[in-house]
């Protein structure tokens, strides 16, 4: 099973005639007939958590993305629950029902084992116990060794393909301080605007760093470099909104923000667990403002301007962003399908190295149009 939930980040050309149910209905379904023909029922679900399982307090404010709670409380006959999709590192048994989930990126191999027994005459098994466990995934005994060495010729060509040279920067585009660049405009981001403005044909852009791994770009950039910073196969939708709904959008990625007992701007915990939504934590070019973590959120946005004025929130703009968001995707329920004007049906990650290839060297600048304050730091 899948989460329910892709309707509100998939285009909608791309699940024309499919349903999609929440999977918690959809075991109460299968689950008894599947317990009628088998001697154990294993859910493979791609979908997490709605509470915290230590203190089973609500943490999913999507609701109905993740119902694996759901799952163990109300369906009767699971043996085994293998999850997924928040990226959290799960191994334990809850309510009698076996469950894992091995983080991401193959850091950890998820392995359960079922102990059976057959009673004198019984024609079927009897599940008596279920151990999950999750397994680091490091070359170290032999037999991984041998795998490694077969696969040798090819995890060479594709180091090869990735340390391929794209282009040059001139200039200081290396992040130092992934909190900071989300904070104040930095030449990286800049840039990525710039690649989307350029291929979207428009002023107004918005992007994120994806996660807090991004280093931005050195001198001489590679393959390696652009997929490391821009990790997702995104292509670029470009939408029409109201100079109202693009101040919407910039209030919620301003919820992102809150401040400390010392007044220090850091990220709310409720964009961090139960896993990092960094991804939705949008920054823009093309248009002035500044954040103010010390007002109440909604009304965070205390400055934002359009070529140096007031922007007219009736006035229409066009804005080039990923497909993802484009239409709604992280909640942006300002955005959908119905706004989108345009697309650039070539993946973001092609488009950085096209326009290397464009553009030859790059100049790593930075105008400074947005900055996130604490309110002492701004009036």
């Amino acid at each position: 099973m899948t989460t329910q939930y892709i309707p509100h980040w998939e285009h909608p050309d791309h699940i024309i005639g499919l349903t999609f149910k929440s999977a918690v209905e959809t075991a109460k379904e299968y689950v008894p007939m599947l317990s009628e023909m088998a001697d154990v029922v294993v859910v493979s679900y791609h979908g997490g958590f709605e509470v915290d399982l230590d203190t089973l307090e609500p943490i999913d404010v999507n609701e109905g993305e993740n119902e694996g709670y759901a799952l163990i409380k109300e369906v009767e006959g699971i043996d085994v629950l293998l999850t997924g999709h928040q990226h959290n590192v799960i191994s334990r048994v809850i309510d009698g029902v076996a469950v894992l989930m091995p983080g991401d990126k193959c850091r950890y191999l998820g392995k359960i084992t079922l102990q059976f027994n057959k009673y004198d005459g019984e024609d079927s098994w009897t599940l008596v116990d279920a151990k999950p466990e999750l397994i680091p995934t490091k070359v170290e005994d032999e037999l991984l060794q041998e795998e490694a060495e077969y696969l040798a010729p090819l995890n060479n060509a594709v180091e090869d393909w990735l340390d391929e040279p794209v282009g040059k920067v001139h200039g200081d585009m290396l992040i130092r301080n992934v909190e900071e660049a989300r904070i104040a405009d930095h030449p990286y981001v800049e840039f990525i605007h710039r690649v989307q403005n350029y291929f979207g044909q428009t002023e107004i852009s918005a992007t994120s760093l994806f996660n807090n791994d991004a280093k931005g770009f050195p001198e001489n950039v590679t393959i390696r470099n652009i997929l490391n910073n821009y990790p997702f196969p995104n292509t670029l939708a470009v939408v029409k909104l109201t100079g109202a709904e693009i101040k919407a959008a910039l209030e919620l990625s301003a919820e992102f923000f809150m401040l400390d007992e010392t007044g220090k701007i850091e990220m709310s915990p409720e964009w961090l667990y139960p896993k990092p939504k960094l991804y939705n934590y949008d920054m823009y070019e093309g248009i002035e403002y500044v954040v103010d973590v010390s007002k109440p959120v909604g009304e965070r946005i205390v400055k934002l301007h359009y070529h140096h004025a007031p922007i007219n929130l009736e006035e229409e703009f066009e804005v080039t962003l990923n497909q993802y968001r484009a239409i709604g995707g992280g909640d942006y329920t300002m955005f959908d399908s119905s706004k989108i004007v345009r697309e650039v049906n070539i993946e973001m990650n092609m488009l950085i190295a096209k326009y290397f290839e464009i553009f030859k060297g790059v100049e790593a600048t930075c105008n400074l149009n947005f900055r996130v304050v604490n309110g002492a730091e701004y009036y």
